[in-house]
């Protein structure tokens, strides 16, 4: 409900300011009192000391021209401040878990505590000395003027950002339309300048660590700079890529500065149209606010700046000196200026997912194990990044079968190879031949390997005895055996897949018999004992070119499993 004065306040109103103008006659009209005053040479002087006693009274004086002022009282706005700090407060915790939600991607494999400590450091206090620059200047220029400063309505964004920066909501208009332009103006500049700084710092590194990789089970979302950077500057910075966090943060303040240039409701753009008409600066708010609507639509995220906007309304706050409103070049530059920043900072697609890619292989893919060993089950796996982001590898086994993984250096560069150690635990496998398969994953990025392994159990009754050949390195095995009875014997070769060979045994005199084989391979044959049962022997001849190095395993086993194993290199 409109206030109502009476007439003993219309008097007291006319009373208070009769040492500047004289009155000719008021009346009312709704929630505001007009009076009619003498035109005088000094109208702008006069007024303007009426604006600090009429405020210092509780109320606040517009002028339409020398014979008018517009009378209106201030209101209690008490719970408007309560608000506004718990706005503030919201916007903080906002910030803080945005900037850990990005940091715990970025540093990965840190603690908590490091990557909480490292988001106040790099990140929440870079974002909150953006909004502080973009205050700065509306606190010297209303200090100037006799004004109090008041705090702004702080826009929370939980989402990457933060928040989407302030929206104006002083206690007291402006006096005058160049004070309003301009503190919106310099307000807008000193918020881009920083944003710049901390783009620019975050880029190059001095936040100390450049940590982004996916984990096992993580996802990255890269960050596209805005379409300015990418026309103008796309030869010196990338269009999109794993921002530090503190680039991050000058990035968020570049952004939201941008929003705010836009000539909406109480937004800093709108201010700088200080000096058009109420009504052209409604529709002009009409106009930007479906432009920012559509912006919205490519980051649904974005659309909380628009609600915060409808929820406080698009009606303009006049300064009181409206007859200082004067569009002239000044002020064109100073539009113009505003809407480049506003298209500075248009980034429709703010992020995007990547996904990781790697390839994975092994040298060899099989192995023997002597009862519960472990020594002898360790496969080498190289991983390479295909992507164009660090990457930190997952393990799975199959089956829950137990095992151990080690790495040379942990994350993967991008177009980098490391190496990784994976190691079975032989007690989980039963004797005999075993299949494992084994997974290598990066978020829903994975590869398989499938590895041969052969469990037997120790005989004391065979000796493998290997000598290398002096030329071409091939290998010449000798079994000796005590066994007194007649058996069938398996051999089992593990060597890399690539390794081409092929084996010629002999028993005794027995004429020598080749097997062709090519890497793992399993081949069975017969033996006779002696009548006496005295112990035998077999040669073993594989052609093979063994790189130094490069183990190959040879077992000897029976129909149970039993029996001996050796690993040359």
């Amino acid at each position: 409900m409109a206030y109502t004065y009476s007439n003993e306040e219309i008097r007291e109103i006319e009373r208070i300011i009769s040492p500047f103008f004289k009155v000719i006659s008021s009346y009312r009209d709704g929630p505001v009192i007009i009076l009619k005053v003498e035109p005088s040479i000094n109208f702008a002087e006069s007024f303007q000391n009426a604006i600090d006693l009429m405020s210092s009274k509780g109320f606040n004086i517009y002028n339409n021209g020398d014979e008018e002022i517009i009378v209106t009282r201030k209101y209690n706005r008490k719970g408007i401040g309560y608000l506004k700090f718990l706005l503030l407060f919201i916007t903080i915790i906002s910030i803080f878990y945005a900037g850990y939600t990005y940091g715990s991607s970025y540093y990965t494999g840190q603690s908590h505590s490091i990557i909480a400590a490292k988001t106040l450091l790099f990140f929440l206090f870079p974002v909150g000395a953006i909004l502080l620059s973009r205050e700065i200047p509306k606190f010297i220029i209303r200090a100037r003027n006799g004004q109090r400063y008041s705090l702004p309505i702080f826009v929370p964004n939980p989402i990457l950002m933060g928040t989407l920066g302030v929206i104006n909501a002083p206690d007291e208009p402006y006096k005058s339309s160049d004070q309003e332009l301009f503190s919106g103006f310099y307000s807008l500049i000193s918020g881009l300048i920083v944003s710049m700084i901390f783009l620019s710092l975050g880029y190059y590194g001095i936040s100390l660590y450049h940590g982004l990789s996916y984990g096992p089970n993580s996802s990255i979302n890269l960050v596209n700079l805005p379409l300015f950077f990418q026309v103008i500057l796309g030869k010196f910075l990338p269009a999109q890529g794993d921002l530090d966090p503190l680039a991050l943060a000058g990035w968020s303040g570049l952004i939201f500065t941008s929003f705010n240039a836009f000539p909406v409701g109480f937004l800093d753009g709108a201010s700088i149209f200080a000096a058009m008409s109420p009504s052209k600066r409604k529709n002009i708010s009409y106009v930007f606010l479906t432009i920012i609507a559509f912006i919205d639509l490519t980051y649904p995220v974005w659309l909380i700046l628009p609600v915060f906007i409808l929820l406080i309304g698009l009606d303009v706050q006049e300064p009181m000196n409206t007859k200082l409103k004067r569009v002239n070049s000044r002020t064109l530059v100073v539009i113009i200026v505003t809407l480049m920043m506003a298209i500075v900072g248009l980034t429709p697609f703010p992020v995007h997912i990547s996904s990781p890619s790697i390839e994975i292989s092994t040298e060899w893919n099989s192995a023997v194990i002597v009862n519960n060993s472990t020594d002898q089950s360790c496969f080498r796996i190289s991983v390479t990044n295909l992507g164009q982001i660090a990457v930190e590898p997952g393990f799975y086994i199959s089956n829950g079968i137990p095992y151990d993984v080690k790495a040379i250096t942990g994350d993967i560069d991008p177009g980098g190879t490391d190496t990784y150690y994976l190691t079975i635990n032989g007690s989980s496998l039963g004797v005999g031949m075993n299949t494992v398969n084994a997974r290598v994953y990066v978020n829903s990025m994975s590869q398989e390997l499938k590895f041969t392994i052969l469990k037997i159990i120790d005989s004391k009754n065979l000796t493998i005895i290997p000598a290398f050949h002096q030329k071409g390195r091939g290998l010449n095995l000798t079994v000796i055996s005590t066994y007194n009875r007649n058996f069938s014997e398996s051999m089992f070769i593990s060597a890399p897949e690539n390794l081409n060979y092929s084996i010629v045994y002999s028993i005794g005199k027995n004429t020598s018999i080749p097997i062709p084989m090519n890497g793992t391979g399993v081949q069975k044959f017969m033996i006779e004992a002696e009548n006496n049962f005295t112990p035998w022997s077999m040669n073993v001849d594989i052609s093979i070119a063994i790189p130094k190095g490069i183990p190959l395993q040879f077992a000897i086993y029976d129909s149970s499993y039993i029996g001996q194993c050796v690993k040359v290199y």
